[in-house]
């Protein structure tokens, strides 16, 4: 009975044939987490004292039961189901709001680390304390969508941007099934990701692969569920208030690199060097460069450019 019609309360005896009371109680509590006991009995309740305590026994009646006594345990029981489904009527509705208004913090949040990555601490926090933020760091995945895949081209932007307004939950909830993150609004037919995490101290490599490999398959999902084609860039993982660098570098493997998804660290931005090419100069003015950092590019290159002055001095073009 107690398994086909989910009692929100159950007068128990103790002393029955076959399975007792306090064995019921238990298999019935394996099944009903909320369900309330009251137990009925001839003995001293202390007797079941500590078996009540395990099981969650609501109240005792002794036997002979008083009538008044009954109906007073009886009101009590009920007063608490009421509570206690209210609580979760309260609970459900909250998550219900939380569900509307969340997109709108996450989308807040990332808007202000992208734009102003260096404002007020308290605005920070605030964002960190209302989504529950302990990372420091994060990189961005930026997806984009079309109509179709042209020649590695996505079609038709602003037409998806339109469409994108009705699919755009199922969008971010998919992305949530694949990364712990926070989900932009749509600009045109993208949407930034940040995705945060702890400071990188193992092997970028393999770190790197790892993302790639998530991605590839948040891609696939993403086809399978919804009507259009997507291509995915990545960036490097920096601290939050420099997010902005990580959403170039993932702006740059969307525009420069080839495939549909681009980790910017295997963008080939290099070529094949000879003796002693300053090489990581030549990597130093494109991080420079991608970060928008002008004056450290100007200086970079400014070393490249002596480098060259003394081991080519005749090569004027």
């Amino acid at each position: 009975m107690a398994e086909s019609i989910r009692p929100d309360i159950v007068f128990m005896d103790i002393q029955m044939p076959g399975m007792n009371g306090i064995e019921a109680m238990r298999a019935i509590r394996s099944k009903n987490k909320s369900v309330l006991f009251i137990v009925i009995t001839a003995y001293n309740k202390f007797d079941y004292a500590k078996d009540s305590i395990e099981i969650g026994v609501f109240d005792f009646l002794t036997k002979p039961v008083n009538k008044d006594n009954f109906l007073s345990i009886l009101k009590s029981a009920i007063s608490q189901v009421d509570t206690e489904r209210k609580s979760r009527m309260d609970n459900l509705k909250i998550r219900e709001k939380l569900e509307t208004v969340v997109p709108i913090i996450e989308s807040g949040f990332i808007n202000y680390l992208m734009l102003q990555g260096g404002g007020a601490e308290s605005t920070y926090y605030n964002y960190k304390e209302l989504l529950e933020i302990d990372e420091e760091y994060a990189y961005v995945i930026l997806i984009q969508f079309g109509e179709s895949l042209e020649n590695g081209i996505l079609t038709n932007p602003v037409g998806m941007s339109m469409r994108s307004q009705k699919f755009y939950p199922e969008l971010r909830q998919i992305v949530k099934e694949y990364y712990e993150c926070f989900v932009g609004a749509v600009m045109v037919n993208k949407v930034i990701v940040m995705v945060p995490g702890a400071e990188s101290k193992g092997v970028e490599y393999e770190e790197r692969i790892q993302t790639i490999g998530q991605a590839r398959k948040l891609l696939h999902a993403l086809e399978e569920q919804i009507e259009a084609k997507f291509r995915i860039g990545i960036g490097h993982k920096y601290r939050n208030d420099q997010l902005n660098q990580s959403y170039q570098e993932a702006f740059c493997a969307l525009q420069e690199g080839e495939g549909r998804v681009v980790h910017v660290g295997d963008m080939p931005i290099r070529g094949e060097f000879e003796g002693d090419y300053p090489e990581d100069n030549e990597q130093l003015i494109f991080r420079m460069i991608l970060k928008g950092d002008v004056e450290g590019a100007v200086e970079q290159a400014s070393v490249f450019f002596d480098w060259m002055a003394d081991n080519y001095p005749d090569y004027y073009e």
